[in-house]
């Protein structure tokens, strides 16, 4: 019977999601969206070139800087896994399959081995892939890489699973023990972190990747990283023979994972069905499922502010977005653990150069510079709490005496001013980290000005891609993610990557007309006799100034299409997975 209900829902879900994207390629966007996919995929995966030139690598470097990005990968992919989990979720079902599952005759076991095997056709699709990328550095065997992380996806499935259900099970008892799911998370993350604090003096004179090759062979975070590069081993195989005897530390992993949760027989039923309705009520309801159920309770504010009884309406929703942003505990810590760790790596190789140590503060001010340009192009994408999460609620809003320019401009700022804020306090700190770089000193009268242009231009930068982002799900909703995280499936790539690149044309447009006035105009300051600094920052301010001006033309602009938009008319519920 268990075999049998396998193979029944498998081909029940094969034979409904090819009927779903045979019903999809009738609408332009898919069509479109599944050409850019195909050639995007097959660009990557086939006709880029992997390794060639005079100044190719050997097979034994190559496998030894396999080794190094895969366990960094197994580093992270862990903790993300574990943070993920600290909500107590425990082990997410689909409707179908707690309807399919939990009425018959099986075990806790039984279902947890259906879950696993379901997730097989995923894996080996994913290890087919990954095959051919590593495949593609030269010195590594397709067949080794592919059943190599397989079996190590295996693995982390079972982690993942026996860790999900013992911290569901702390959150299920309540009281002090439901406050310490997050615990192992942090435990490992702090255990990362003092592992390469002791690995630091390894590094020596090294620079480059070679100092992120040292940081990996020290002995403090080799015994760290011990069950990953045991796992990597079998990536880094050459023949059966080896891939035999690498096999055997992971599967013994397997093994000890798949015993305690079989021993522990955790109980999972009723967290089961409710994240099962859940899922369910996004599908059928859409982004309307994730307005909250619970009754509004009116509680003391935490912070000394308060808003004024009256003024412009845009403050109270940069205040409502505000407050909404500190409730994502959870997610907030997952970026936070990944920021911490990208930070340590960024720093590992680009900080340490030799002969430069007194010189180390300017090398990590200049990191932290190019960490902030880096996150300014993802925060938009990421942090969602504005217009794209108050969509659904346009028919509240629209009953309001609200004019859409200012509701629009109020749902952006709440965004940009958090982001802001950060991009701030990282540029001051920054400043004062960067002094000297060899023989040239960086004084405060060219940092001054240099600030001031630096944190005008991050402001309008934020305003403008915020404001793209918003009014991307506003033109086009079907196009873009709304809500707070409604995943979307491998069919939805294509029409993400058109979304994005119409994100990436409007940006082009709105960046070229400030740019070129802002480098003329510095320009031309600086051949007047203003110095080299001022004239930057001149630049940069008006260039700032004329950015942020084209967003709000754009926002103004944007005002009839918010009083026509109507949420019922757009195909944007299908599009959520």
């Amino acid at each position: 019977m268990f075999l049998s209900s396998w193979w029944y829902y498998q081909r029940c879900v094969v034979r409904n999601r090819v009927k779903a994207l045979l019903r999809r390629m009738r609408q332009p966007k898919y069509v479109i969206g599944f050409v850019l996919t195909s050639v995007y995929l097959g660009w990557i995966l086939l006709l880029n070139p992997g390794r060639s030139g005079e100044d190719a690598r050997s097979p034994e470097q190559v496998r030894a800087d396999a080794g190094v990005v895969a366990a960094g990968f197994y580093w992270l992919q862990v903790v993300v896994a574990w943070f993920s989990l600290s909500s107590g979720r425990g082990v997410a079902f689909r409707e179908a399959e707690v309807q399919l599952l939990f009425p018959r005759p099986f075990t806790r076991w039984q279902i947890l081995r259906f879950k696993w095997l379901s997730a097989q056709p995923g894996g080996i699709v994913g290890s087919l892939i990954v095959g051919l990328v590593f495949h593609r550095l030269g010195g590594l065997s397709y067949p080794c890489v592919v059943l190599g992380f397989w079996i190590n996806q295996a693995v982390f499935y079972a982690n993942a699973t026996l860790v999900g259900l013992w911290l569901a099970r702390l959150k299920a008892r309540g009281g002090r023990a439901a406050r310490c799911t997050s615990l192992p998370a942090w435990t490992l993350l702090c255990a990362l972190l003092a592992g390469l604090a002791l690995a630091w003096p390894s590094i020596g004179n090294a620079s480059g990747w070679d100092a992120v090759q040292a940081l990996a062979r020290s002995p403090w975070l080799a015994a760290l990283s011990w069950p990953f590069l045991q796992m990597t081993d079998l990536l880094l195989s050459t023949d059966f023979a080896s891939f035999a005897a690498a096999s055997l530390v992971p599967l013994l992993f397997f093994a000890a994972h798949v015993c305690l949760v079989w021993w522990a027989d955790f109980r999972f039923e009723d967290q089961a069905v409710e994240i099962a309705e859940k899922i369910q009520n996004i599908k059928t309801e859409g982004l309307g499922a994730l307005q909250s159920k619970r009754e509004l309770v009116v509680a003391k504010p935490r912070v000394p502010w308060q808003l004024a009884p009256t003024g412009p309406v845009w403050k109270a929703l940069v205040w409502k977005n505000i407050i909404s942003l500190g409730r994502l505990p959870r997610r907030l810590a997952i970026r936070f653990a990944i920021f911490l760790v990208l930070i340590v790596s960024l720093v590992g190789s680009l900080v340490v150069t030799e002969g430069t140590a007194p010189d180390a503060p300017t090398r990590i001010g200049f990191v932290l510079l190019g960490l902030l340009v880096y996150a300014t192009l993802l925060a938009p994408s990421m942090v969602r709490v504005d217009l794209r999460i108050d969509i659904p609620h346009f028919d509240v809003l629209k009953a309001m005496p609200l004019r859409g320019r200012s509701l629009i401009f109020g749902e952006i700022m709440g965004t940009v001013v958090v982001i802001w804020l950060v991009q701030a306090v990282g540029c001051l700190l920054a400043a004062i980290l960067i002094t000297r770089e060899g023989k040239q000193e960086f004084v405060w009268s060219d940092k001054a000005p240099a600030l001031v242009g630096l944190l005008c231009v991050f402001f309008a930068i934020d305003f403008a891609l915020v404001a793209i982002e918003n009014l991307s799900a506003l033109w086009l909703p079907g196009f873009v993610r709304l809500g707070r995280g409604v995943r979307t499936g491998f069919d939805n790539i294509g029409q993400n990557l058109i979304g994005a690149l119409i994100r990436m044309v409007v940006l082009f447009a709105l960046l070229l007309a400030p740019g070129i006035t802002g480098a003329m105009l510095g320009a031309l300051a600086h051949t007047f006799g203003l110095g080299q600094v001022p004239s930057i920052a001149l630049g940069a301010v008006v260039f700032a100034a004329l950015l942020f001006a084209e967003t709000l033309l754009s926002i103004h602009l944007s005002e009839a299409r918010y009083a026509r938009f109507d949420i019922t008319s757009e195909n944007i519920t299908g599009d959520q997975d």
